[in-house]
């Protein structure tokens, strides 16, 4: 993901990026900078009717620690981006 035009985010997620001050190219950023020991854990659906699950990820950026959550569909989203209280 290289450009904001291929980044997809809920509306929650949006919002939480927005509350922590971070635009959409620092979203696109922050995602680019993940490395592997920034995995968290994945989440398996609550609703049995859906398959795809949810990829979480904990990282440091901009002086902040953030709470990541994709899911495949056909592309990427990302559907949750909010500041990590975990630590």
């Amino acid at each position: 993901m290289s450009n904001t035009d291929a980044l997809h985010m809920t509306q929650t997620a949006r919002q939480g990026a927005f509350s922590m001050g971070f635009s959409d190219h620092d979203v696109i950023e922050l995602i680019q900078s993940l490395k592997a020991d920034h995995f968290y854990k994945t989440m398996t659906p609550n609703n049995p009717n859906f398959s795809a699950n949810q990829d979480v990820y904990k990282a440091p950026f901009k002086e902040q620690n953030v709470y990541l959550k994709f899911q495949k569909i056909n592309d990427y989203y990302v559907i949750s981006c909010k500041e990590d209280t975990s630590i």
